[in-house]
Formats: structure tokens, C-alpha cells, sequence
């Protein structure tokens, strides 16, 4: 087991594959955020309205980079199984072993709020602390129950 120091999110049970998608152009990414679709093809960091999550981006983009201002393709972890889970923290609210099971947003690329579910972005499906748990992808809309 790898201990991680910075929040973020990390694969860990299930199937992911590395794949690559084009970024927005103009946009700072943080390692190991999780991404969404921005409704032109390129991804962003998720966000708390965000409901079309990618997976988590595998490298940090810069203002500084040279390709900061480009669309060029970075690397994304996907999961490749809709039960495929990943462990990450929660930035706003707190995590009980009772919120194993509900629906929750992202507070943002880096955590999920576990005091609002309007977009039902992640699954919660393992309770580590009352800041830290395991989290399935909610990906599309589509995947979402109803309310």
C-alpha cells in the first residue's frame, strides 16, 4: 500500500487503462484530479456541477508549460469496469462508515463533498476516515438513479 500525501484521488480495485485525451487549452490541472468532458471534446477538471467524469489525469499541467495554451492529449486513468473503484479524499463534509452507499459531488478536482449529491458524481463504496474513502465514478448522467 502506498501512502499519498496530497489530496487526490488513486486507482485502486477494478480494471483501469491509461488512455489519452485532449485538454483544454488555457486550463491548470492538478496531478492526479479527477477530469470531465467540457462539451467540446476536451477534458477539464471536474467540478462540483460537472456530471460526464473521465477518470483521473496522470500529470499536472502549468501555467508555465510550453503546451499550456495547446489541446494537446495527457494521460488519463479510466476505468475500464463500472464497478472498478478508487480511493480518494473528501474536501468538504465528513465521512461516516454510514455514507457507504450514497451518492455524492465533487467539491472539486480534488475531493468530494460529501454534503451534496445534486449531481451524483461518485458512489461511495468504503469508508477509510472522515476524510479519506473509496469512491466509484458515476460517470454519465444516464448512469445516474433517480432522485
Amino acid at each position: 500500500f502506498i501512502h499519498h500525501y496530497s489530496m487526490s484521488f488513486f486507482a485502486r480495485k477494478g480494471k483501469w487503462g491509461l488512455r489519452f485525451f485532449p485538454k483544454a487549452a488555457s486550463t491548470a490541472f492538478s496531478i492526479n484530479a479527477c477530469v470531465a468532458y467540457n462539451g467540446s471534446g476536451q477534458i477539464i477538471p471536474a467540478t462540483s456541477t460537472t456530471d460526464v467524469q473521465v477518470g483521473i489525469i496522470r500529470q499536472a499541467i502549468a501555467a508555465t508549460d510550453s503546451d499550456y495554451a495547446s489541446t494537446t492529449r495527457v494521460a488519463v486513468e479510466v476505468p475500464l469496469q463500472p464497478t472498478c473503484e478508487m480511493e480518494g479524499d473528501v474536501t468538504a463534509g465528513t465521512l461516516a462508515a454510514a455514507s457507504v452507499g450514497s451518492y455524492f459531488d465533487f467539491n472539486n478536482s480534488l475531493g468530494v463533498n460529501q454534503g451534496a449529491s445534486a449531481n451524483r458524481s461518485v458512489l461511495c463504496t468504503g469508508f477509510i476516515t472522515a476524510a479519506r474513502g473509496m469512491f466509484q465514478l458515476n460517470s454519465t448522467a444516464a448512469n445516474r438513479d433517480a432522485v
